[in-house]
C-alpha cells in the first residue's frame, strides 16, 4: 500500500464529507501562504492544517497492521509472557482508535491534534505507520517512528495540501 496517495484519497474523502473542517483549511493556507507558494515555514503557522492532516493519518489508519517485528529477548508483556524470537504484528488501530488517548477515538476531529491555543500538538499515541516494542532497562516501552523518513513524509503531505 502506497501510503502517500492513500492518505490523499482520505483526505479528498473527509473534506467533501467534513465542508466546515475543509474550509478552515482553505482560510488558514489562504491567510498564510496568500499566492505564494508553500515553504517548509508555513508549515509552523498552519497549525490547523497540520492538525487535520494528522488526523487523516489517525482517522483513516491508512496501515492497520504493521510490519512483523521479531522479539530478540524473552519478555513479559501485561503478564503475558513472550518468547525470544516471537513474530509480533502490531494492530496499529488498537493505539490510534484508543479511548484513554482520544477525546473522541471514533470521530474526525482535527482538535485531537490542538492544545487549548490552537497550536499543532502531536500526541505520544500517534504512530500511523509504525510501532515496535522494545526492551529498555528491562522495562517494555512503546517506540515511536519518529525518524526523518517521518519528518519527510509529512512535508510530502503538507505541500501536496
Amino acid at each position: 500500500m502506497e501510503t502517500t496517495s492513500t492518505t490523499l484519497r482520505w483526505g479528498f474523502l473527509l473534506m467533501m464529507k467534513y465542508p466546515k473542517i475543509q474550509e478552515k483549511v482553505q482560510d488558514e493556507i489562504a491567510r498564510v501562504l496568500g499566492s505564494n507558494p508553500p515553504r517548509t515555514e508555513h508549515r509552523t503557522k498552519m497549525s490547523y492544517t497540520d492538525a487535520v492532516v494528522h488526523e487523516i493519518q489517525r482517522f483513516a489508519n491508512i496501515l492497520p497492521l504493521n510490519l512483523p517485528h521479531e522479539t530478540t529477548v524473552d519478555v513479559t508483556l501485561k503478564g503475558y509472557f513472550i518468547p525470544k524470537n516471537t513474530y509480533i504484528i502490531p494492530l496499529l488501530a488498537s493505539v490510534l482508535r484508543d479511548q484513554s488517548q482520544w477525546e473522541k477515538p471514533d470521530v474526525f476531529y482535527p482538535e485531537h491534534f490542538l492544545d487549548s491555543e490552537g497550536k499543532f500538538v502531536k500526541k505520544e499515541a500517534f504512530m500511523p505507520f509504525s510501532a515496535a516494542i522494545t526492551t529498555t532497562s528491562w522495562k517494555l516501552k512503546l517506540v515511536l517512528d519518529n525518524c526523518c523518513a517521518d519528518q519527510i513524509w509529512n512535508e510530502k503531505m503538507f505541500y501536496t495540501l
